[in-house]
């Protein structure tokens, strides 16, 4: 097991609420089936990359949907998180994120595809959500991170989970592949240097 890899697994699991359906009969909870971790390197900067894994995207659709919170690291210092809510990658570090004990994710998983989203500190202007309103193609994840953030006591808190080291989706999952439209691959990154 490399060392630095389950150190930064230990100091920087990120926090997960998940969404509680308790209108169903039975009332559910949509818990992921794992978690895993991958540290990567690219020049300066390390890549600590938990995916938390799904047996579905869409309720009902039966295609297994891998989520990634993303630590961008130089040296020591976390200097973003990022993740990737319906196929856009958001750079949280900037919209000044709430964190626990001031350096983990907490991440509620939208009940509408698990879309990630990180719950920021009360003001007018949140970066990434003002950009896109720009962006056509960021409009489900505006409203989405919208209702996730008013509904944040319909979550629960997955209060310990299991991560494995050194795995990611398979090379040929949506996850990794993207999407393919009229050809052209498009959402196939999870995340870039700062």
């Amino acid at each position: 097991m490399d060392k630095k890899l389950v150190t930064l697994v230990y100091t920087l699991k990120p926090v997960a609420y998940v969404y509680n359906f308790r209108d169903e009969k039975p009332p559910r909870i949509d818990k992921f089936l794992d978690v895993s971790a991958m540290l990567k390197t690219d020049g300066e900067y390390d890549f600590l990359t938990f995916w938390f894994r799904w047996d579905h995207d869409w309720e009902g659709d039966g295609i297994e949907d891998w989520e990634p919170v993303t630590y961008v690291l130089k040296g020591s210092e976390v200097v973003d998180i990022q993740t990737r809510p319906h196929w856009n990658l958001v750079k949280w570090l900037a919209d000044d994120p709430v964190l626990a004990d001031n350096k983990k994710a907490i991440v509620y998983f939208s009940k509408n595809g698990h879309a990630p989203y990180l719950p920021v500190k009360s003001r007018t202007e949140i970066g990434w959500l003002r950009n896109a309103m720009n962006r056509v193609k960021v409009g489900v994840a505006i409203l989405d991170f919208l209702d996730v953030m008013s509904e944040r006591n319909h979550y629960a808190l997955i209060p310990e989970y299991v991560v494995i080291e050194n795995r990611e989706p398979p090379s040929t999952s949506r996850a990794m592949t993207g999407v393919k439209i009229l050809g052209k691959k498009f959402f196939d990154k999870w995340c870039e240097k700062p």
